[in-house]
């Protein structure tokens, strides 16, 4: 997971389900404090990837690096996107924002 909001060294402690001898016990382990803070806005379905999803400049090929630099600039169009639809929220009054009625 990559994140610059946490630290690799924050942990929460959170509860998991174990089987012992046919029965379910609760234990306590750590969890890294990124995958809280993950769930937490996340709201239930990752957005970005339904983004992504439409569209991507998804590539076959055999270097790893050639994926990764694709994907990165499928999250950098998405990331744009949201920011684009923050703005024309926050400023109804920009003409030149708005789809034309013909649209």
């Amino acid at each position: 997971m990559l994140t610059s909001i946490d630290t690799a060294n924050d942990h929460v402690m959170a509860e998991r389900n174990v089987k012992v001898n046919d029965k379910w016990q609760k234990i306590e382990v750590k969890q890294p404090k990124a995958i809280v803070t993950y769930n937490k806005y996340m709201n239930g379905v990752d957005r970005s990837d339904q983004l992504l999803a439409k569209k991507n400049t998804l590539r076959k090929c055999l270097r790893w690096w050639k994926v990764l630099f694709f994907h990165m600039i499928d999250i950098s169009v998405v990331n744009s996107f949201i920011l684009f639809q923050l703005f024309r929220a926050e400023h109804p009054e920009i003409e030149e924002l708005h789809r034309s009625k013909r649209f």
